[in-house]
């Protein structure tokens, strides 16, 4: 007789923080409930305080015990051992999305506390998980996940962001050509590749004065990057807004500069909206976008610069042509990471491992 699925999707966080995990988790919790009615979902609440918030998330994972056979780690976290160790005691199935190498971003001789504490966690969550997923064939390289039970499935896009879509070519040569670009400031690996791109655009702007280049985010970097380029005119920096979407929505250009990065939600969302995508050659990014509709470049300050060039160039010769690659990257987009068609590769994947270990 087929088992009837029932799963829960342990978050082992705050509900509401606004990180590529955070939104991964409403939108996968918001996929997977309109298809399976018995989806339940479970957050860390630190209001009355971390311990005993953590006391009240164990005592809320048990009584969930009893109504679920499958339980989907959203993230894999040393806080999360304790409960991946409870999954496994009342013999639940385990599926596990990593979104990042843990271990190198908490290195040993930054973090060696932190660091040994993700080692014990990657090796129980590999050990008891019976399905390991990541977002792109790139993590899932670093990872060097066992072949048997791990999978790739791209992070999820809720359309309804995206409602009532509309972009329309340049009509005219003196239009401003806006550039958007988005970091997480607090990440030093992420924000050094940016510093390339603003030298380069500082560079471009002397000569093509209607070019904006506008930078969302924040964290303790963004002050060094006010400092050097606070005085270029074009380039400004626009903190962490929840207009973001908006911005893509009327620029030109998204551009992505990285060193150390994984299927970030900043560029779905810009594929999604129909930009064409300016991006350095890290893996993680070329992985998402094509060389046809797109631009991509070595990280080298002469080389994007060429390529700004190149891009303000075809918006004025060629706005229809430079408007189809735009549309050409919606249309990828859409097939590829549509809330709906994420949902449904999980929820086959709840069912197989329901059915079958694949350990």
């Amino acid at each position: 007789m087929e088992k009837q699925l029932s799963i829960l999707i342990f978050c082992g966080f705050e509900m509401g923080n606004e990180t590529g995990v955070h939104r991964f988790s409403k939108e996968i919790i918001k996929g997977i409930s309109a298809m399976e009615p018995s989806t339940y979902c479970i957050y860390w609440n630190k209001r009355d305080g971390i311990f005993r918030g953590y006391i009240q998330l164990m005592k809320d994972f048990c009584s969930k015990m009893t109504r679920v056979n499958v339980v989907h780690f959203v993230v894999m976290s040393p806080a999360e051992i304790p409960i991946i160790l409870l999954a496994k005691l009342f013999g639940k199935k385990i599926l596990t999305t990593y979104h990042g190498d843990y271990l190198k971003q908490n290195s040993i001789t930054g973090h060696p506390l932190l660091n040994a504490l993700f080692w014990v966690g990657d090796k129980l969550f590999r050990k008891f998980s019976h399905a390991l997923v990541s977002p792109s064939e790139y993590l899932f390289s670093e990872l060097k996940f066992d072949s048997k039970k791990s999978f790739v499935i791209p992070n999820p896009f809720d359309l309804e962001q995206i409602t009532g879509f509309s972009r329309k070519p340049k009509t005219s040569k003196d239009d401003d050509i806006i550039i958007t670009s988005a970091s997480n400031f607090n990440i030093k690996e992420k924000v050094s590749a940016l510093y390339v791109l603003c030298d380069s655009f500082t560079k471009v702007s002397k000569d093509t004065v209607q070019i904006k280049l506008f930078i969302f985010g924040d964290g303790k970097y963004l002050r060094d990057f006010k400092t050097r380029f606070g005085g270029v005119a074009n380039i400004k920096f626009m903190g962490f807004r929840s207009d973001f979407g908006n911005s893509l929505q009327t620029s030109d250009i998204y551009a992505h500069f990285s060193t150390f990065d994984n299927q970030p939600y900043a560029l779905v969302d810009a594929l999604m909206r129909g930009n064409v995508i300016l991006c350095n050659n890290l893996q993680a990014l070329t992985e998402m976008v094509d060389s046809i509709n797109n631009y991509i470049v070595i990280l080298d300050e002469t080389h994007v610069v060429n390529a700004v060039r190149s891009i303000v160039h075809e918006i004025k010769i060629n706005p229809e042509s430079f408007y189809q690659k735009g549309l050409n990257n919606r249309k990828n987009a859409l097939s590829k990471y549509s809330s709906k068609t994420v949902s449904i590769a999980y929820h086959k994947l709840y069912c197989k491992i329901l059915s079958v270990d694949l350990g």
